[in-house]
């Protein structure tokens, strides 16, 4: 989390805490955590989202209440492209799935071309074989094997 993240959790913890006229020994008496813990939340300190909801309890507070904060959303850390990239062709993928794609058998090759066709994108087939093969591993898929070439079909089970 954070720097300002946190700070903002630990002033509305704050308010919410004097607000239902408790002190942090009240608080730390209802969650089990120790003063120096809550001193320390409220302070702007990291901690953990188990101690967050402790003290939504103690203070009869929603967790949406207290996480609804400004965050600038966007990672912390950009992926790496050939990362996203693997992640987009795994999602691709998958909504070939979802949609029927494979109700007939495909080559990897058959793959290739429907994400050009579809997305207009070039990707190289050790990654769509890297997807067709947990879609395998995760019991959606099938393969038969046609000389050295894979062919995948939806499980009927």
């Amino acid at each position: 989390m954070d720097d300002n993240s946190a700070k903002q959790i630990g002033e509305k913890i704050r308010k919410y805490r004097k607000e239902k006229g408790y002190s942090l020994d009240d608080v730390s008496l209802m969650t089990g955590l120790s003063i120096n813990t809550l001193s320390s939340i409220e302070n702007g300190g990291n901690t953990y989202v188990s101690h967050c909801i402790a003290i939504c309890q103690a203070l009869e507070l929603k967790p949406s209440e207290l996480f609804d904060i400004e965050i600038e959303l966007k990672p912390r850390y950009e992926l790496p492209p050939a990362r996203r990239n693997r992640a987009l062709t795994t999602l691709r993928i998958n909504k070939l799935y979802e949609t029927g794609f494979f109700s007939t058998p495909r080559f990897v090759e058959s793959v290739v071309e429907e994400l050009a066709v579809s997305y207009g994108v070039q990707v190289d087939s050790s990654e769509i074989s890297t997807a067709l093969k947990k879609l395998n591993d995760d019991g959606k898929l099938t393969f038969s094997k046609s000389g050295r070439r894979n062919l995948y079909v939806v499980r009927e089970d």
